[in-house]
C-alpha cells in the first residue's frame, strides 16, 4: 500500500493559552463503494493544540510518519490500498505523537465485484468451398448468462498468416482459419472464445526446431508450429516425453533438455490442424581425444596417433607433435616419428561441422637404444653403449636410454634387461 501522497495542508489562527495542550483530530474521507485495485482515501490530521507535533498515522502494522505539524495547521496523506477481492472492509487509523495515540476513526468500505464477460464466435458452417462467402456472428453473455452489449475485437487469421477483422468475406485461400473475439470493457474480466473453420482441407501442421542438443547436456529448443501455408499457429499443444506447452502468439515455446540416450521426438498438434512429428537428432558431445602406440617409443620409431575416439561431427584434426611438426588432417589417424629422445606435449585440436574447436594434450616419452641406426636394438647396441659410459664423459641424447639428462652405467642396464625382456623392460 502507498501512503506517501501529501494532498492539502491549512492553519489557523489561536489564542495561546496559560499552558501547553498536545491535541490532533483525525478525519477519514472515503467512499462506500470502491472497485477491485482501485481502493483510495484520504486522511486528515489538524493539529488542535498549541506545541509543534510530529504525529504519526498508525495503519494496520504501518506508520506514517507526517512530518512537523505547527499549531493549527492540518496535513492531509492519500492511502491506496490493493484490495481486489469483493467484500466489507473495515479499518481502524490512529494518529498518534511520541507514542501517545491522540485520535483513531474508522473506515468501513465495500469492494465491488468484477463483472465476468464471455465472448462466442459463431459461423454459418464449419467448412466452406472455396469462393463461398463466410459470417461470422459473435456474442458477449455476463456470469448470469445475460447478453451484454460491449465492442468485441474480432480477428481471423488465415492460412498464410494475415489477419482480417470483418465479419464477412469470401476467402482466397485453401486451409485452416482461425477466428477469435474479445470483448472490450473497463473494469470487467473478459474471457475471449476462438474456433475454426475450414476452407476445402485441414492445414497442415509444420513444426521446426531451433537449437541442437547434445547427449548428457542441457540445452535449450525452441519449437515454432506454423501452417504449411505459412501462417504461425497459437495455441498449438508441443509434446516432447510426457512434458506438453502451448505456443505462444509467435507459434513458438520453449523447453530445456537434458538427453540421456536415443533421438528425441516431438509431436505438434491443434484441433482443426493436421499434426506433425519430428525427430531431434541427439548429438555425440564435442571432445578431442588420442591414444598412441607403442607407449614407450624410441628414436625413430613410429608412433601411431589414434583420435578416433574423439566425439562430435568432427570435420578435422591438428596435430602439434612439439618437435616443430604441425599436421591437419581429416582422418583421424596419423604416423609420426621423433629424432630425438625426451618427452613431447602432443596436442590434438579437433574442428567440427559449425566450426566449433576441442583440444586435448598428452605427453610422449621418446627414449633410445638403437645407437647404430639399423633399425634393431640388440647387443651391438649395448655394446656401443657401454663403450661410450667406459671412455667418455659427453653428454649424447641419443644414448641417454632412460631420458634423465646423464649417460651412465643405468641406460646400459636398462638397455641390456631391454635386449633380454622386451615385453617387460620398455622406455
Amino acid at each position: 500500500m502507498m501512503f506517501d501522497t501529501e494532498l492539502a495542508s491549512d492553519s489557523a489562527s489561536f489564542i495561546v493559552g496559560s499552558g501547553d495542550y498536545e491535541g490532533a483530530d483525525l478525519s477519514i474521507d472515503y467512499e462506500d463503494y470502491y472497485d477491485p485495485n482501485d481502493v483510495k482515501f484520504n486522511a486528515t490530521v489538524n493539529n488542535t493544540g498549541n506545541i509543534i507535533l510530529n504525529p504519526v498515522l498508525q495503519f494496520e502494522e504501518e506508520e506514517i510518519a507526517l512530518g512537523e505539524l505547527q499549531a493549527g495547521q492540518s496535513i492531509t496523506e492519500e492511502l491506496e490500498l490493493p484490495l481486489k477481492d469483493p467484500g466489507t472492509y473495515r479499518y481502524l487509523l490512529k494518529v498518534a505523537n511520541k507514542g501517545t495515540v491522540l485520535d483513531v476513526e474508522k473506515a468501513s468500505f465495500v469492494v465491488r465485484a468484477e463483472d465476468v464477460l464471455f465472448a462466442s464466435i459463431n459461423t454459418d458452417k464449419a467448412f466452406y468451398n472455396l469462393g463461398d462467402e463466410v459470417s461470422i456472428t459473435t456474442k458477449v453473455e455476463n456470469i448470469t448468462f445475460h447478453e451484454v452489449n460491449v465492442p468485441v475485437n474480432l480477428s481471423v487469421k488465415i492460412p498464410s498468416g494475415d489477419l482480417i477483422e470483418t465479419e464477412q468475406f469470401v476467402p482466397e485461400e485453401n486451409g485452416t482459419y482461425i477466428v477469435k473475439a474479445l470483448p472490450v470493457a473497463e473494469g470487467c474480466v473478459v474471457h475471449g472464445d476462438e474456433l475454426f473453420f475450414v476452407v476445402e482441407k485441414q492445414s497442415d501442421l509444420v513444426l521446426e526446431v531451433h537449437g541442437n542438443l547434445t547427449y548428457d547436456e542441457t540445452s535449450n529448443i525452441t519449437l515454432k508450429v506454423k501452417a504449411v501455408e505459412g501462417g504461425s499457429v497459437e495455441g498449438a499443444r508441443v509434446t516432447i516425453g510426457n512434458i506438453t506447452k502451448l505456443t505462444d502468439t509467435n507459434g513458438e515455446t520453449e523447453f530445456v533438455l537434458d538427453p540421456k540416450g536415443d533421438d528425441v521426438s516431438v509431436k505438434a498438434e491443434k484441433t482443426g490442424f493436421n499434426p506433425d512429428l519430428k525427430t531431434i537428432e541427439v548429438n555425440e558431445p564435442f571432445v578431442a581425444s588420442f591414444t598412441f602406440t607403442p607407449q614407450n617409443p624410441v628414436v625413430g620409431e613410429e608412433i601411431t596417433f589414434n583420435a578416433t575416439y574423439s566425439k562430435g561431427n568432427i570435420t578435422s584434426y591438428t596435430w602439434n607433435f612439439s618437435d616443430g611438426n604441425i599436421t591437419t588432417v581429416v582422418d583421424p589417424v596419423i604416423t609420426h616419428a621423433y629424432s630425438l629422445s625426451g618427452v613431447y606435449t602432443v596436442n590434438l585440436t579437433v574442428t567440427d561441422n559449425e566450426g566449433l574447436i576441442n583440444s586435448t594434450t598428452k605427453n610422449v616419452t621418446v627414449g633410445c637404444g638403437d645407437l647404430n641406426s639399423d633399425g634393431t636394438i640388440n647387443m651391438t647396441d649395448v655394446y656401443l653403449l657401454l663403450n661410450h659410459v667406459g671412455n667418455h664423459d659427453d653428454y649424447q641424447t641419443e644414448r641417454d636410454v632412460n631420458c634423465n639428462g646423464s649417460v651412465n652405467i643405468g641406460d646400459v642396464i636398462l638397455l641390456l634387461n631391454h635386449v633380454g625382456d622386451r615385453e617387460t623392460y620398455e622406455f
